[in-house]
């Protein structure tokens, strides 16, 4: 959590990609006081904490926060491939480009 981010684990029973994406929505509109479509909502698989079911951890910030963010950067002639929350990034690198064993980080 921080000024700007809100980020969080969420577990759910198994679903399809597209209903995944739909219950995290549904999820984070349920814990940010902000209406979802105005929101970045970033979420990566990770492993659940419990049998059976899938678990994701998220991040939402405001889309006029990232689009400032993005603008500031080109404006700067940087060329920018991915704005994320700083979570999300540690996310992916733990999980997916370390193929770590999460289960040594409970």
């Amino acid at each position: 959590q921080g000024q700007n981010v809100v980020s969080g684990y969420l577990e759910m029973p198994q679903l399809k990609d597209d209903e995944l994406e739909m219950a995290v929505l549904s999820s984070v509109s349920r814990e940010v006081p902000f209406p979802v479509d105005t929101l970045e909502v970033v979420h990566l698989p990770v492993v659940s904490l419990k049998a059976g079911r899938k678990a994701v951890f998220y991040s939402v910030w405001k889309r006029a926060a990232a689009e400032r963010l993005r603008q500031i950067c080109e404006s700067c002639d940087l060329k920018v491939k991915r704005i994320e929350a700083t979570g999300i990034g540690l996310t992916r690198e733990l999980y997916q480009n370390r193929a770590l064993d999460p289960k040594r980080f409970y």
